[in-house]
This record gives C-alpha cells, sequence and structure tokens, in this order.
C-alpha cells in the first residue's frame, strides 16, 4: 500500500471517530485496475503538472479510485491561504498520464460516460502559477468550480460544504456547483468559456444523477496541499492598528544617536541659521531651573530670579529661551523697564541663546510703553531681515498700539495694511486698536470705515471692538447708541471668550449698567460646559466680586463668589488659587478677617495650594489687627509649605514679631529657613540679628551669625560692628570676634565647592582614564628611548 494511500486512510479514521453520527462512505474499489495504485509507491512524476487543488482541505480527494471524500469534521478548518506554485520553475513533464490527450485536447476516458472535453471546445491553457503574488480577498463570492480534475461518488446523507475559490472554468461541463461559502478566500478569476451554474447538488443534500453527472477517470493524482500559509494580523483592523502604533512609537521615541551616548549628534550646518530652542529643551536640569526661576517670580522676588537666570548662563546647563522670556515679561509687568531691555541684551546679544517671537514681542511691548517707538519699529525691521520667523500678530497688536499712544495713526493704518499684505489673517485686536484711535480723534466715519472692512474679512471677529464703539458712546453721553451696539453684537449669538466677555462686563459696569452685566453674567455661567466650552475663568468673578465689594454688598460678593449656571449641561467653574486670593484680600481690606478664614480653610481643603500672596496678604492683616499669634502661625504655616520669604516681606514681619516678644520664635523660624533652599536673603539675617541683639537674645544670635556666616560666607562692616558693640555691652565682645575671625579663617581654607572639587577631582569617565594610562606608558618609553640611544651612539663612536 502506497504512502499517499495509509494518510489518506489516517484522514478518513480520524474524521469517522471524530464525527461518528455521519454517513462517510469512502470508495476505495478499482484499486486494482487503477494504474496508479498497481505501483508500490506514487511518483511525483506522475501528477508533477497539476494544478495545485485549493479545495484539497475540506473535500479531500482519493487521486487512487477517483472518489471523493466530503467530510463534516469538527476540528477546525485550515486558515486560507494562497495556493502555492511548486513547479513554477520545473520543466514540462516528460511523460503526460494516459487519459489525456494534449494533442486533441480532450479525455480518451478508459470507462463508460461521456468526457466533458472535446475537439470543438479546447481546453484553455492552464493558469498562471505565480499564486502567491495575487493579492487575496476578504470577502466571500459566489464562485463556480467547473473542471474536470476529478471524479465524484456520492453516498452521503449529511455533508459540510467546501471552500469556494475563484472560477477555474475549463470549458463545458456537467459537474459543477454553485454556492456560497461563509469566510473562505477568494481568488482571482480565470475563466476560459462562460458556463451557467447549474444547481448546487451538495446545497440539496442530494447526489447528482448517473444520467447528468457522468462518472470521469482522472488517472494521474493530485498534487499535495500547499503550505498553510501564516498571517500576521487576523484582520485589516488589527494591521491598521498595528500601523498606527508603529507611526506613533516613531514620533514619541528619540533618535537612535540620542540613545548611543558613545555616538556624538549629528553636526549641524554652518551655514544654516540658528533656530530657538524648542519645548523639548524644556528637561532635565533646564525645567528645573526654569521652575525655581517662576517660583520666585511668583514669590515676587524678582532680583533673585535675575541673579538666578544671569548667573545660570556660565553653567554647564543654560537657560533656555522660556526661562528668557519668563524673567522679562516678569520685569515688564512690574514696571521695571530698564531691567527688561537689559536682560534682552544680556541672554540674546551678549550670550549665545537665540530669541524666538515671544523674546522680541516683550521687548517691543516695553519700547512701546516707554515711548519708544522708533525703537520698536528697529526690532520689528531686524525680525524682518535676520529672525528666521515672521511676526505674529500679537506683534503687530504691540505696534499698532504704541504707534496710536504717541500719536502716529498714520502710520498705524499702514502697519495694518502691510500685515494683510503679508497674507497674515485679519485680527480683531489691531483693528481696534486703529478704531481705538480714530475715535479718540472723533473721526468716527473712518473707525466705521474699518469696521466694515473687518466684518468683510471676518464672519466672526472678536466682540472687543463693540465694547471699544460702547465705551466711546458711553463718553459721547448717548447710551442708546452704545447698547445699540452692545445687542447688535449679542444678536449675532458669537461663541465669545472669556476675556471678551470680561471686557464686555467691564464696560457695562464701568457705565453703570448693572442689569446687563448680570444678566451677560449668568448667560456665560450657563454656557460654562467644560471641557468643550470655557465660558467663564476667575477674572470674570473677580469682576463681578469686585463690584459687590464696591457697592458693600458682602453677602451679595459671598452669593456671586458661589454661582452657578441654572441650565442643565452648565457645570460650576472650578475656582483657582487666583479667585481665592481676590475675595481673601477683600474682606481683609474690608476687616472680615472671619470670611477671610472662612475662605483660607476652603481653599485648602480642596485639591489647591495657597501661594505666597495668600499668606502675605493674611499674615499683614494680622498684624495690622495686632494678632501676633495668629501672625506667627501663618508665618509657620508658609514656611512649612517651602514657600520663598522674599526680602522685603521677611525683613517687616521679623522685625515686627521680635518687638513683640517672639525672638525665640523668630530664631526657630530663620534656623528652619536655613534648611532649606534657596537661603534667606541677608538682609533678612541682618534684620533678625539686630533684632535678637536689641532684645539681648544674644545666644538666638550668636547662633544665627553662625548660620549666615556659614551659608553666606561673612557679614557687612556694619553689622558686624553692630553686634561687636551689643556683645561687648554685656562681656561677650571677645567671643563673638572670635566667631568672626574663626568663620573667615574657614572660608579662606575651605574649597568654595566641595561638590566641584570632588567632580574635578574624580575621574570622568574610565575609558579616559584607560587611555590616559596608555598616554603615560607610551610616554616613559619615549622617554627611555631618547635618554638610551644617544648614550648607545657614543658609545658606537668610541669603540670605533
Amino acid at each position: 500500500m502506497s504512502l499517499y494511500r495509509l494518510l489518506l486512510k489516517s484522514r478518513y479514521l480520524i474524521n469517522h471517530r471524530s464525527n461518528p453520527s455521519s454517513s462517510i462512505v469512502v470508495s476505495f474499489h478499482n484499486v486494482a485496475q487503477n494504474p496508479i495504485e498497481s505501483s508500490s509507491s506514487s511518483s511525483p512524476s506522475q501528477y508533477e503538472d497539476d494544478i495545485p487543488n485549493p479545495a484539497f482541505d475540506n473535500h479531500f480527494i482519493n487521486p487512487t479510485t477517483n472518489t471523493s471524500t466530503t467530510t463534516n469534521s469538527p476540528l477546525p478548518p485550515r486558515q486560507p491561504h494562497a495556493p502555492t506554485n511548486y513547479y513554477s520553475n520545473r520543466p514540462p513533464p516528460q511523460s503526460q498520464p494516459p487519459d489525456y490527450n494534449y494533442s486533441q485536447g480532450n479525455y480518451s476516458s478508459n470507462t463508460t460516460g461521456q468526457s466533458s472535453w472535446n475537439n470543438q471546445n479546447p481546453p484553455p491553457p492552464a493558469p498562471p502559477r505565480h499564486y502567491q503574488n495575487r493579492p487575496l480577498q476578504t470577502q466571500p463570492q459566489d464562485n463556480n468550480y467547473l473542471g474536470q480534475q476529478q471524479s465524484y461518488s456520492w453516498n452521503q446523507s449529511t455533508t459540510t460544504q467546501p471552500p469556494q475559490y475563484s472560477n477555474y472554468n475549463h470549458g463545458q461541463s456537467n459537474n459543477s456547483w454553485n454556492q456560497k461559502p461563509t469566510q473562505q478566500p477568494q481568488y482571482n478569476n480565470y475563466s476560459a468559456t462562460t458556463t451557467a451554474p447549474e444547481q448546487n447538488p451538495i446545497a440539496n443534500n442530494t447526489p447528482p444523477q448517473p444520467e447528468s453527472q457522468p462518472q470521469l477517470t482522472n488517472n494521474h493524482a493530485s498534487p499535495p496541499p500547499s503550505p498553510m500559509r501564516q498571517y500576521a494580523f487576523a484582520s485589516a483592523e488589527e494591521a491598521a492598528a498595528e500601523r498606527r502604533q508603529r507611526k506613533r512609537r516613531l514620533r514619541i521615541e528619540p533618535p537612535m544617536y540620542a540613545l548611543r551616548r558613545d555616538q556624538p549628534p549629528p553636526k549641524r550646518d554652518p551655514n544654516a541659521p540658528r533656530l530657538p530652542d524648542s519645548t523639548s529643551r524644556l528637561v532635565g536640569p533646564r525645567l528645573n531651573l526654569h521652575n525655581r526661576v517662576q517660583s520666585l517670580i511668583r514669590a515676587t522676588d524678582l532680583d533673585a530670579a535675575e541673579s538666578l537666570a544671569r548667573k545660570s548662563v556660565f553653567s554647564r546647563h543654560i537657560p533656555t529661551v522660556f526661562t528668557c522670556n519668563a524673567i522679562i515679561a516678569a520685569m515688564y509687568r512690574a514696571k521695571r523697564y530698564d531691567d527688561a531691555v537689559k536682560l534682552f541684551d544680556y541672554f540674546f546679544k551678549q550670550n549665545t541663546i537665540v530669541p524666538n517671537i515671544v523674546s522680541y514681542n516683550n521687548l517691543i511691548n516695553t519700547h512701546c510703553d516707554e515711548g519708544r517707538v522708533d525703537e520698536a519699529l528697529d526690532v520689528y525691521k531686524h525680525i524682518l531681515e535676520n529672525a528666521p520667523f515672521s511676526p505674529s500678530p500679537v506683534t503687530y497688536r504691540h505696534l499698532t498700539k504704541g504707534l496710536i499712544d504717541a500719536g502716529k495713526i498714520g502710520d498705524a493704518v499702514s502697519l495694518l495694511r502691510e500685515m494683510l499684505n503679508k497674507g497674515f489673517g485679519a485680527d480683531s485686536l489691531v483693528y481696534n486698536n486703529v478704531i481705538d484711535g480714530f475715535l479718540k480723534l472723533g473721526d468716527l466715519e473712518k473707525a466705521n470705515e474699518l469696521f466694515d472692512d473687518l466684518k468683510e474679512r471676518c464672519l466672526v471677529y472678536d466682540g472687543v471692538v463693540n465694547a471699544t464703539y460702547m465705551d466711546w458712546w458711553f463718553n459721547q453721553g448717548k447710551e442708546k447708541e452704545a447698547m445699540d451696539s452692545y445687542r447688535s453684537l449679542m444678536d449675532r449669538e458669537f461663541k465669545m471668550t472669556p476675556a471678551t466677555c470680561n471686557v464686555l462686563l467691564q464696560t457695562l459696569l464701568k457705565h453703570g449698567r448693572k442689569r446687563e452685566a448680570l444678566e451677560l453674567f449668568d448667560q456665560m455661567l450657563d454656557n460654562h460646559t467644560p471641557p468643550n466650552t470655557q465660558a467663564v475663568n476667575s477674572e470674570t468673578f473677580t469682576i463681578m466680586v469686585n463690584e459687590c465689594f464696591k457697592l458693600g454688598k458682602l453677602s451679595e460678593a459671598i452669593d456671586t463668589f458661589k454661582k452657578v449656571g441654572t441650565k442643565i449641561n452648565s457645570k460650576p467653574f472650578a475656582m483657582d488659587v487666583a479667585g481665592y486670593n481676590n475675595i481673601i484680600t477683600r474682606f481683609c481690606e474690608h476687616g472680615v478677617l472671619a470670611e477671610a478664614e472662612n475662605f483660607f480653610e476652603i481653599l485648602t481643603s480642596k485639591a489647591l495650594t495657597p501661594d505666597c500672596a495668600t499668606y502675605r496678604t493674611l499674615i499683614d492683616t494680622y498684624l495690622k489687627m495686632e494678632r501676633i499669634d495668629d501672625a506667627l502661625n501663618m508665618l509657620n504655616k508658609m514656611v512649612d509649605a517651602n514657600l520663598r520669604v522674599v526680602a522685603n516681606f521677611g525683613t517687616r514681619v521679623f522685625e515686627e514679631l521680635i518687638k513683640n516678644g517672639k525672638a525665640s520664635q523668630c530664631a526657630q523660624i530663620m534656623t528652619k529657613l536655613g534648611e532649606r533652599d534657596p537661603k534667606p536673603d541677608p538682609p533678612i539675617y541682618d534684620a533678625v540679628i539686630r533684632g535678637l541683639c536689641d532684645v539681648e537674645a544674644f545666644d538666638e544670635a550668636r547662633n544665627i551669625i553662625d548660620e549666615m556666616l556659614r551659608y553666606h560666607g561673612g557679614a557687612t562692616p556694619a553689622l558686624r560692628e553692630y553686634v561687636c558693640e551689643a556683645f561687648g555691652k554685656v562681656g561677650r565682645g571677645e567671643e563673638i570676634e572670635k566667631q568672626f575671625t574663626t568663620n573667615r579663617s574657614a572660608q579662606f581654607n575651605r574649597p568654595v565647592n566641595s561638590q566641584f572639587n570632588s567632580q574635578v577631582n574624580r575621574p570622568v569617565n574610565s575609558q579616559f582614564n584607560s587611555q590616559r594610562e596608555s598616554f603615560d606608558a607610551v610616554g616613559e618609553v619615549l622617554i627611555f628611548l631618547l635618554l638610551v640611544i644617544p648614550s648607545i651612539a657614543g658609545i658606537d663612536l668610541l669603540c670605533s
């Protein structure tokens, strides 16, 4: 028995055991008459020219007896795969199967029955054998498999439907079926002649009649089934998800040179313009530096922030442009315009930091507020000529406002036209500046002309322009025209930002239209549906609360602060620290400390942290009302929160506390401040030490002097003289002199920075150390040769 028959029989036994209820009959008759079966083994040459049968998996064919075995196996079906061409590179067979006449194009069957091939319908050429290059179709289609490669013997009651593939229509045939598979791979349509599909005998579960379905003899066996191709993805959705994940990974992962520490990054083109820092540079030590500067700015300690930013330029990690912009903008907000200009020159002209458009906008705004419009225009020209970026709409806002304030409205209009010619969109705030300039000059016609131009260019414009018209009409005493302008804006139903609505609120409240302001405020609360729509902010509540305090309605101010929208979709506003600081400050100004403390407790109970302004307001109020213990407790909370105590505030508070008998508590707070970074400023130490000497707390003063000398390295001559005189009055002058001298000698003998020295003495890289050792060895060899070779040469000369 051949190996192929053993495989067939084992397949039959497995299927029969797995589903014994189904009637499965496999015909093994005519074995002796079959020439293939008579041989001991089936040679591949007997069927090497056959086309691989894709339906071989489920509709199993016995090649030796021309009978079909259709199983209803419970085993899972094979994965769909494209047929593989096994013989695409083989030469044509030398011997053809005996039952097929290739010259005549028909079968010469040795059994009774008509052949499906005849001379009138020659067989089409075999389909191409490179099946693996054909794309698979994911959706099943109605296909007919018309071919006479096998003969079928139907003898079963329950059959499973074989998989359907593409049309292999090799001519007129009575042996066909037409049925819909569930999920099977579809291949290309290879149809030489068109035949009408007949009724599917499998779908009807009835065997075909011998009259209409003659048996065909196929004495050459089919090739083995093609190997199963494994798919990487089960569906197209998984493949698309993998592509998206790969693209996301390529965007997120750093470049390869960043992972290879031994290779330097690619060299920058020296001719390419230097670009400003991106946000990706704000990481690691640079981010820590930025946060420290920002904390000092929030604590209003601008001098310390400026000093830290200036010193960091000479460090290993220079500050980014964002840190420089933060300190420059803080100087501008504090109206320290000269310091802002000096910092710009220091960072971007004297050093290698590249400014961005925000840096130039800060400088232009500073020059305009100082009245130096010509210098601001020079900066604008410098951006156009040298900067690797274009001006922003904010640039034109600052310039137009500065030109109008300087009385150069013609230049402002020219600048507006230049902005439009450069391709920028019509910015409402730039138009608003020019319109406001014409309204102040009384030229309503020109202002209306610009407003019409803005409405033609922008379907949705900023309502600040209407607020400008309203303010001008109110100042002219024409309330009707002012309210008409307001209603025309509200009728458009623009989705306005909180900044725009806040300007409208301020204009209405400024001119006594409180009812309309309350209606607008309620409308903003109703439209507040975060995260989709942010209709209000803390400044909105600040405007309304301050109006209530201005009118002396404290209870109404509390209700306004807690007010929410009435619509179903509206959500309450999550108040931030700035809103709480404002209402606490207003209550402290009116002397209602109970309500201020209540709101402070609410602030601390939420996921918010009070800032320096909150603590300073309460401490100053406590000291003003002579509640020394409450002020001391609040100062302790401020220090525990690791907030910065600036020099002017700390000096004043510590002096008041020491005068009121809290010297020892102040010494403890100073010790606590010295344990944190940044250290207290020298003026605070000076005030505390003088206060302790005045109340004769010399032990606490000596400890604070030791801390000051240890952290800051010395004391001013005035403070040293004052302390020595105070200690000398009680007979402890030599003691304090010795302390100053000891600390000074230790200061000179001690290294400036032990950490720096340890970094200098510590090997930077073991590879560098090994190279240095090898260089030392080579140097020793060279010195030896230089000393030995001349002596040898001299000996040779003497011997000669």
